[in-house]
């Protein structure tokens, strides 16, 4: 009974490791919006062709983004604010966030700029409306003052006019 179940548990465990290692053997699927990096230093080309002009050199160990599916070879990815074309043995999986920490602590100060210019924006809206308001109402209240005193001077003047007769 014991070897049986020496003999069921060895076969078992030589099936995992098999598994494992044919799970491993496998390409990586490379989708889009997904964060890799450059495993060995790539060019990076406008078009997924080798005769196309090559934009910037990578270096191994560069995070990227994937922009678009792989196909035939080649993967569409973007670094900081540059775009351009890999090839897709050039790419592996990331092991940690650490090796994209400072690209997306880039991109956070770009996006904290951006809503920090929003909110002075709306700001100077908000007190733009508010003086414009204030304006009006002086432009009423002047033209009202106005109108009033030369009714009212109309009155004496007819009230002076009419005791002179």
């Amino acid at each position: 009974m014991k070897k049986k179940l020496s003999k069921l548990s060895l076969l078992l465990i030589a099936v995992l490791l098999l598994g494992m290692i044919s799970y491993a053997s496998e390409d990586t699927q490379i989708t889009a919006n997904t964060a890799m990096k450059v495993s060995t230093d790539a060019t990076l080309y406008e078009s997924a062709s080798d005769s196309s002009n090559a934009v910037t050199t990578l270096a191994s160990g560069t995070p990227v983004i994937v922009r678009e599916d792989a196909k035939d070879g080649w993967c569409k990815v973007s670094y900081k604010d540059t775009y351009g074309y890999v090839k897709t043995e050039s790419l592996a999986v990331l092991v940690s966030a650490d090796e994209i920490s400072p690209e997306f602590a880039d991109m956070q100060k770009q996006v904290q700029l951006l809503f920090d210019s929003i909110i002075v924006r709306e700001q100077e809206e908000k007190r733009s409306r508010i003086w414009g308001a204030i304006i009006v109402v002086l432009v009423v209240v002047i033209f009202g003052a106005g109108i009033i005193s030369s009714i009212k001077g109309k009155d004496k003047k007819d009230g002076k006019t009419a005791e002179g007769k």
